[in-house]
């Protein structure tokens, strides 16, 4: 230790300080940066509409269930109802027969219930309400029948399907509701117009007390399958008899070669 003025002087503590350089503070080294440097959090993009207010989310597509129909809205809304059957159509399937006229829905069919499409028709067909459908109304009728037919037929070819041909085996054509004309006086009065259906009515209602049902219906349907089996092989008949005769003539129009000579011995 050397003494400079009266004060003491330590010239190694004085070099060791100026050979060092000078560390910054420990807290400085372990801040982290200002709030204000960190770059703010990304937000989730909003589509928004003419006037500022945010879009409505669209709703997800329904999908699908089994067999490709589409699947009931989450808001519990009823699909569309189908529209009811239309008449007694007869097909070979599990469902049951003449089931579209059991209007109170009692499992059985009435005979005001099974007459009751007859008796409508009726009314619409007697313009003048005078009880019976003459001859003038009869033709009208004819006519209303034919023009939709017409469009029927239209719709079908615009469908790209094919005409169903009905033949009328070579018979002439009866003026229309005459086979409804059991006194022949010229008109259809309405009991000769429900008399048919009274009696059809009668033959499935088996055990006569006024009423079809299920059991009968059934019945009624194997009857009906039946007869319409035997109509088509009816027809493939008649087909195959006409196509037969249409061969014949053919074959007798063809000519036949001339016999040759035989040659003559020589004399």
């Amino acid at each position: 230790m050397l003494s400079r003025g009266g004060k003491p002087f330590f010239p190694g503590l004085l070099a060791l300080l100026l050979t060092c350089p000078l560390a910054p503070p420990a807290h400085a080294q372990d801040a982290p940066p200002l709030e204000a440097e960190a770059p703010p959090p990304a937000r989730p993009a909003v589509p928004q509409t003419l006037f500022g207010k945010p879009a409505p989310a669209k709703p997800a597509p329904a999908k699908p269930t089994f067999g490709g129909a589409p699947a009931r809205p989450s808001g519990g809304l009823a699909a569309p109802a189908r529209p009811a059957a239309r008449g007694p159509a007869v097909k070979n399937d599990s469902k049951r027969y003449l089931r579209s006229l059991d209007a109170d829905h009692d499992a059985r069919v009435s005979r005001e219930e099974y007459l009751a499409g007859a008796r409508k028709r009726f009314v619409k067909l007697d313009v003048n309400n005078d009880g019976v459908i003459s001859a003038q109304e009869a033709k009208a009728a004819q006519a209303k029948a034919q023009e939709r037919k017409a469009k029927r037929d239209a719709r079908r070819l615009a469908q790209g399907k094919q005409l169903k041909a009905k033949s009328k085996g070579g018979k002439p054509s009866r003026p229309y509701l005459s086979a409804l004309d059991t006194d022949k006086d010229g008109r259809v009065s309405r009991k000769e117009y429900l008399a048919r259906r009274e009696r059809r009515f009668a033959e499935i209602d088996l055990n006569s007390d006024g009423v079809i049902s299920r059991e009968e219906a059934k019945i009624a349907k194997a009857k009906l399958l039946a007869r319409r089996e035997e109509r088509k092989a009816e027809a493939r008949e008649r087909s195959a008899r006409r196509r037969a005769q249409a061969e014949v003539p053919q074959a007798i129009a063809q000519p036949q070669p001339a016999p040759q000579a035989e040659p003559q011995p020589p004399r």
